[in-house]
């Protein structure tokens, strides 16, 4: 009896592991159902696939304006989005060359030059120091730096000083009515709106804006030193160091 129950028992074991073997054969395994397709999505009145939404505030990238524009719809979009200004083209400021700073500035003063040495074998300082302020020689360099340095800025407060002295001593030998800086007759305002059309070629109102400073300079200088004539040598320096003079 024992015998033939083992015997039972191994032979359900066996047709088991049989049967379960046969179970995973992938020849066994009835085909797939094939995926249904998901249904589309319908309008609420129930037609066909609905039309994309137009973009929204959250849709547009950050920093553009959200247009109002849908889908098959001839709508004219703008360029340039309103209120929006295009910048004027620019260019950095230069200055101008040693020829062009020295015949300048003779021009203004009426012939005077940057010059040193004794009467009669006065040197051109704008020569002498040609090769410091960049001028170039077509050996070493046949380009000039025209960028406003440093070194430049001392050179021509050096030159505007020398300049200056000579105007005033020239206008002290001259007519009242003819000399260049303070004339008789004119006021602080009119000599100043003279200079300035003079030395930077600009044409100011008697209310502008710009005067106040030349007369804030004329006043504080005369204050301080105590003379008219010390206060328009100031003003003749302040004229020729100042970037409208020299620069363009």
């Amino acid at each position: 009896m024992k015998v033939r129950r083992w015997s039972s028992l191994v032979s359900v074991v066996v047709a088991s592991a049989f049967g379960c073997s046969e179970l995973h054969q992938p020849d066994d395994f009835p085909d797939a159902p094939a995926a249904s397709p998901a249904p589309e999505p319908k309008d609420a009145e129930g037609s066909g696939a609905s039309e994309p939404a137009p973009p929204s505030e959250v849709d547009a990238p950050p920093g553009r304006p959200v247009t109002g524009v849908e889908v098959g719809s001839a709508v004219g979009v703008a360029v340039v989005p309103a209120g929006a200004f295009a910048e004027a083209p620019t260019r950095a400021r230069r200055r101008m060359d040693l020829d062009q700073l020295s015949a300048s500035l003779s021009r203004v003063t009426e012939g005077l030059g940057w010059t040193e040495g004794r009467p009669g074998a006065e040197r051109d300082q704008f020569e002498e120091l040609s090769r410091t302020l960049g001028k170039p020689d077509y050996v070493e360099m046949t380009t000039e730096d025209l960028e406003p340095s440093a070194l430049f800025q001392k050179f021509l407060d050096d030159a505007a000083r020398s300049v200056c002295a000579k105007v005033v001593d020239r206008d002290r030998e001259r007519a009242p009515a003819e000399r260049l800086l303070a004339r008789a007759g004119e006021s602080v305002d009119v000599s100043l709106r003279r200079l300035l059309l003079r030395f930077h070629g600009r044409h100011l109102r008697g209310d502008a804006p710009e005067l106040e400073h030349w007369r804030w300079l004329v006043r504080s200088t005369a204050h301080v030193a105590g003379s008219e004539e010390e206060a328009w040598r100031a003003v003749c320096v302040g004229l020729l160091t100042h970037p409208d003079f020299y620069s363009y």
